[in-house]
């Protein structure tokens, strides 16, 4: 019998508002019930075009801050990214979700 996998995500927003503010980072871990690290995932994606941007929203501070800067580096197109997080995830069976914000 094969070990029940989970999907550990955490997000960072530039507001609290989907359609109107953007993930702007996620990152994910696979990890077993018994807590082995099976893979990560992780990606800082563009904002949304005409979107509204609250760096403050969740402690980022600002668009000159360390923590925004990091949240920021390296982004690509949310789609390119969801791609790659399909391809990511299709590795695991079944896994089973679960979402920090």
């Amino acid at each position: 019998m094969t070990d029940t996998i989970y999907i550990v995500t955490d997000i960072e927003a530039d507001g609290g508002t989907p359609g109107v503010h953007s993930m702007i980072a996620f990152a994910s871990v696979a990890i077993t019930g018994h807590g082995d690290v099976l893979g990560e995932f992780e990606a800082t994606l563009l904002p949304l075009e005409g979107g509204s941007n609250r760096p403050r929203h969740n402690g980022l501070v600002g668009p000159a801050s360390e923590a925004w800067l990091a949240a920021t580096r390296d982004a690509r197109p949310a789609e390119m990214v969801m791609q790659g997080f399909v391809a990511w995830v299709k590795q695991y069976r079944n896994p089973i979700f679960t979402l920090t914000l």
